[in-house]
């Protein structure tokens, strides 16, 4: 049986999309690469003992429960193709089956941002979920609604 209710969120940042779905009453649970943003959102009880410090590509985690929903946003493209790859397949050890992975990450590369991101053109990370099993749900490309010139793909992938 697939729990959509269980939901975890990767790269959870300061908390906005992980309070935003626990508010339609799903458990939620959190996974983000900066001890800050975990100890702060810890902070709020409802949180507790559901959050964790980990980084990608591999999680490394015992959670003890599977996931209906995994959502990934803003993330993977600052991962490579093979980190993303690996990812992909780490993704499998908190997927109920039939559990799905909504992802969304932009196609533009910056020159002018410190961080790495990955060129992740058209098909490249359906691609790699595709060849580790998974079926694309849907797919949407758009652009940045705040008019700077970066183009998002949101992608649903089920096992």
């Amino acid at each position: 049986m697939i729990y959509i209710k269980i939901i975890l969120d990767i790269g959870f940042g300061l908390g906005r999309d992980l309070r935003y779905i626990q508010s339609l009453k799903a458990e939620c649970y959190g996974v983000d690469a900066c001890q800050s943003f975990v100890d702060e959102l810890s902070k709020d009880e409802s949180f507790k003992e559901r959050l964790f410090c980990a980084k990608l590509p591999i999680l490394g985690l015992d959670l003890g429960v599977k996931f209906g929903v995994v959502c990934c946003i803003a993330v993977i493209m600052h991962l490579t193709q093979e980190e993303i790859r690996t990812w992909v397949e780490d993704l499998k050890n908190y997927l109920a089956v039939g559990g799905k992975v909504i992802v969304s990450y932009s196609l533009t590369p910056r020159e002018d941002d410190e961080r790495f991101f990955e060129d992740l053109q058209e098909g490249v990370v359906s691609k790699i979920f595709l060849e580790s099993g998974f079926r694309l749900v849907d797919e949407v490309y758009s652009a940045n609604v705040l008019g700077h010139g970066i183009d998002w793909v949101s992608g649903v992938y089920r096992l």
